[in-house]
């Protein structure tokens, strides 16, 4: 889970920097666990859809449930 470590750079800035910041670690985290370079909606295709045979995965993808599951949580990344 990404952290912000200096907290306190963001209090004379605004929440929107603090949010700006958060968004671009969960890129970082992408592609630091899956390898792959890229950004935004190629990324998360890349690593999470299940299209793709996805490199992270949210369960066991078992069933149509998880993969639904999957599908939904890939969703997420792509929309920040």
């Amino acid at each position: 889970m990404p952290r912000l470590r200096s907290l306190p750079r963001f209090f004379p800035l605004s929440y929107f920097h603090a949010v700006l910041e958060a968004c671009k670690s969960v890129a970082d985290k992408v592609r630091t666990l899956s390898g792959q370079g890229g950004d935004g909606s190629p990324l998360v295709d890349a690593t999470c859809s299940l299209s793709s045979g996805p490199r992270i995965v949210f369960n066991s993808l078992d069933t149509d449930w998880e993969r639904s599951e999957q599908t939904g949580l890939a969703t997420l990344p792509e929309d920040i």
